[in-house]
């Protein structure tokens, strides 16, 4: 059964991580996008470059926790137990497809690594999601 703390930890670490993906997203287009708008192409350019693939990183973490914590609190909701997230076939590649997705994020890889990771963990998802 799950308990009171659990769902509630984890409602908050979901909600948390909502307010990041979705706040970043609207910082991006309501403040950034906007203060931008009539600088020239060259310096706009050079600011896109240096701030939007760290920004990227921050929302690809942002959506990839959101994700995997509304799917641990459904487990843990529907099921009863976290357990299962690390016990039966289907929480292993859901755990899996997190974890390579977290290092295409966070690693310094090749896109062509970045690729295969990519296709890794749709493998992982599809067949997490044929269980």
């Amino acid at each position: 059964m799950a308990t009171l703390f659990e769902v509630s930890l984890l409602v908050g670490l979901h909600v948390l991580a909502v307010i990041a993906w979705i706040g970043a997203h609207f910082f991006e287009a309501a403040i950034l996008h906007i203060s931008l708008r009539k600088v020239p192409l060259k310096a706009k350019l050079e600011v896109y470059s240096k701030l939007l693939f760290r920004f990227n990183k921050i929302t690809g973490l942002a959506a990839a926790f959101t994700l995997y914590i509304g799917v641990m609190l459904a487990a843990d909701i529907q099921l009863g137990s976290l357990s299962y997230m690390f016990t039966t076939g289907w929480g292993i590649l859901s755990t899996l497809f997190f974890i390579v997705l977290l290092i295409g994020l966070l690693a310094p890889v090749s896109p062509k690594t970045v690729g295969l990771l990519f296709n890794f963990a749709l493998v992982s998802a599809s067949a997490a999601g044929s269980f």
